[in-house]
C-alpha cells in the first residue's frame, strides 16, 4: 500500500505533499489539492498511530469536534473527512498560506540574506544581528505583525464569547497569506483537535511546547480561556520583539544564581516555562532581562506594554489576573494604526516616540502623512479631550489610504477591520470616497461650516495642509480631524 495516499470516509484519495508543520500531536501536510490539508496523529516517535482503540477514540474525538457551534465565518480549519483506518482527518486550507513560523528568522531563512543585502545604516551590527533585522522588514515589519496578531486575536476573542478554547496557540497553528503585504492578509488557525467548551474538568493538557502556560506546563489544569491567552501573549510578544518572554539571562543560564543546585533536575529554561522566573520585560525584577531583540519603545505601544505585563507578571501564576482576549485587538489595532513606513529602509515604526523626527533605524526624516484624530462626538457643549482614536499613514504619488471602520465608528471586533473611507492622493485634489455599501452619514467641513457628503468629495491640498474636519455617523456619531503632513515635519 502506498503510504503517500490516503482515503477519507468517503472514499476519496488524497496524495500527501510538503510538511507544513509538525508537533507533539502529530503532523500536518499539504495533499495535491492546494485547498485541503491533512493532519495525521503521530506517537512519542513521530510515527503513525497503527493501534486500533486509540486509532478509533481519535475519531470519536474528531466526530465531535465537527459538530461544535462556531461562530459565522471565524477562519479556522475543521475536520471536513475523516481517514480511513487511521488517527486523522481532511481540512480546508487556503493553497496560497504559510505558518506564522515564517515570521521567525530560522537559520534557513537568514542563509537566504547575503553580506550584501545589509544596509549602510547596520554597518554597526553584528552581521547575524543584521541579517534578522533584513528578515524582519522582508517578513512585512512591525505592521504587518501588528495585523497578523489582530486578526489573531480576533478570532480567539469571537471563540472565547462562545464558550470555547482553541487549546494550543503557537505559530505552527497560526497561518496567513503568503507573501508581505500588511494589508488583505487573511490569518487563520489549524490544528482543531482540542478545540472543545470550556468546563471545569478539561482533560489533560495540551499545548506545544515553549507556548503553554504555567498551568498546564505544571500540570494543574488542563487549559482555560486564560492559557489561550498566555500563549497568545507568548507568540505575540516573541513575534514583535524577536524574543521569548521568558528567554532572559537567567533562563537561558547567562546569569546562574549562587544558590543554585544541582537537586532539582530540570534546566533554567523549563522553570522559566513553568513560571518560576520573571519575564524579560517584568518591572520589579530584572534578574531574567535580555539585551537581545528589539527594545520594546520601538516595538509596542503603552497599552501593549501594560497586556503584556499584566499577563507575564501579575498573571504568570494566577491564570484570573490575565487580560482576557478581548482587549488585545483593540490594542493590536490602535498600534497598527499609528505605525509609519520609512521611505529610507522601509521599517515601521511608531512616530508618537521619544524618535518623533527621524526613523529610529535609519534616521531618515519622517514621510509625508496623513494624520487623523478621531473623537465620539457628544455634542457642542462638551469639550473634545483626548483622540478617542488616532490613525496616520504615509503619502506616496499616487496614493489610496483606506480607513478601516474603527477610525470612524465605536471598536467592535466583527467590524473593525472592515473597509469605511478612501482618501486619494492621485489627482489635482485630495479626494475623499465613501465605500460602496458602507452604511455611513458623512459631512465635511474646510471652512467652518459642514456639508453633507452623498459619495465623495474633494479637498483642495492646501486646505488638507491646514487641516479639514469630517463628521461620521454609523453606531455612534464621530468628529475626525484631519491633516496632511509634510515630509520632516
Amino acid at each position: 500500500m502506498n503510504n503517500d495516499i490516503f482515503i477519507d470516509e468517503y472514499g476519496f484519495d488524497h496524495a500527501r505533499s510538503e510538511v507544513l508543520g509538525q508537533g507533539g500531536q502529530g503532523v500536518v501536510f499539504r495533499t495535491d489539492d492546494p485547498d485541503l490539508a491533512i493532519k495525521l496523529v503521530t506517537d512519542a516517535y513521530g510515527e503513525p498511530l497503527t493501534d486500533p482503540v486509540q486509532i478509533q477514540r481519535y475519531q470519536r474525538r474528531f466526530q465531535w469536534v465537527r459538530l461544535l457551534p462556531l461562530p459565522d465565518g471565524v477562519n479556522i480549519s475543521m475536520p471536513i473527512a475523516l481517514l480511513k483506518n487511521k488517527a486523522g482527518y481532511v481540512m480546508p486550507l487556503l493553497g496560497e498560506m504559510e505558518p506564522f513560523e515564517y515570521f521567525w528568522p530560522y537559520t534557513a531563512a537568514l542563509q537566504g540574506i547575503s553580506d550584501d543585502a545589509i544596509p549602510h545604516w547596520m554597518a554597526a551590527m553584528q552581521p547575524a544581528d543584521a541579517k534578522k533585522l533584513v528578515h524582519y522588514q522582508r517578513t512585512g515589519g512591525l505592521r504587518r505583525r501588528l495585523n497578523a496578531l489582530l486578526q489573531s486575536a480576533s478570532l480567539l476573542a469571537r471563540l472565547h464569547g462562545y464558550g470555547l478554547v482553541y487549546g494550543d496557540i503557537s505559530p505552527g497553528n497560526m497561518f496567513i497569506s503568503r507573501g508581505a503585504a500588511a494589508a488583505g492578509d487573511a490569518v487563520w488557525l489549524i490544528d482543531a483537535d482540542n478545540l472543545r467548551f470550556d468546563r471545569p474538568s478539561c482533560g489533560s493538557a495540551i499545548y506545544t511546547p515553549r507556548y503553554g502556560a504555567p498551568e498546564l506546563v505544571n500540570q494543574r489544569d488542563g487549559g482555560r480561556p486564560a492559557s489561550d491567552c498566555h500563549a497568545f501573549a507568548v507568540v505575540a510578544f516573541y513575534l514583535l520583539s524577536t524574543v521569548h518572554p521568558f528567554m532572559g539571562r537567567q533562563a537561558l543560564g547567562e546569569d546562574r544564581d549562587w544558590s543554585d543546585t544541582d537537586d532539582d533536575a530540570r534546566t533554567s529554561e523549563d522553570r522559566a516555562l513553568a513560571g518560576e522566573l520573571p519575564w524579560v520585560g517584568d518591572e520589579e525584577d530584572d534578574s531574567n532581562a535580555t539585551d537581545s531583540g528589539l527594545p520594546t519603545v520601538l516595538v509596542l505601544t503603552p497599552a501593549l506594554q501594560t497586556l503584556f505585563n499584566d499577563t507575564f507578571s501579575a498573571g504568570r501564576l494566577a491564570p484570573w489576573r490575565r487580560p482576557a482576549i478581548w482587549h488585545w485587538p483593540q490594542a493590536l489595532a490602535a498600534a497598527a494604526d499609528i505605525t509609519l513606513e520609512c521611505a529610507g529602509c522601509s521599517m515601521n515604526y511608531y512616530p508618537e516616540t521619544p524618535y518623533t523626527k527621524t526613523c529610529p533605524y535609519c534616521q531618515a526624516p519622517l514621510p509625508a502623512r496623513l494624520v487623523l484624530e478621531s473623537w465620539c462626538w457628544e455634542g457642542a457643549d462638551a469639550p473634545l479631550g483626548e483622540p478617542d482614536w488616532r490613525f496616520c499613514r504615509e503619502i506616496t504619488p499616487g496614493a489610496e489610504i483606506t480607513l478601516p471602520r474603527r477610525v470612524v465608528d465605536d471598536f467592535a471586533v466583527r467590524t473593525a477591520d472592515d473597509d469605511a473611507l478612501v482618501f486619494c492622493f492621485d489627482g489635482p485634489r485630495l479626494t475623499v470616497k465613501k465605500i460602496v455599501g458602507a452604511t455611513m452619514t458623512l459631512a465635511a467641513a474646510t471652512d467652518g461650516a459642514f456639508h453633507p457628503v452623498s459619495a465623495q468629495l474633494g479637498i483642495e491640498y492646501a486646505d488638507a495642509a491646514s487641516g479639514f474636519w469630517l463628521f461620521t455617523e454609523m453606531t455612534t456619531p464621530r468628529l475626525i480631524r484631519c491633516v496632511m503632513q509634510e515630509a520632516g515635519q
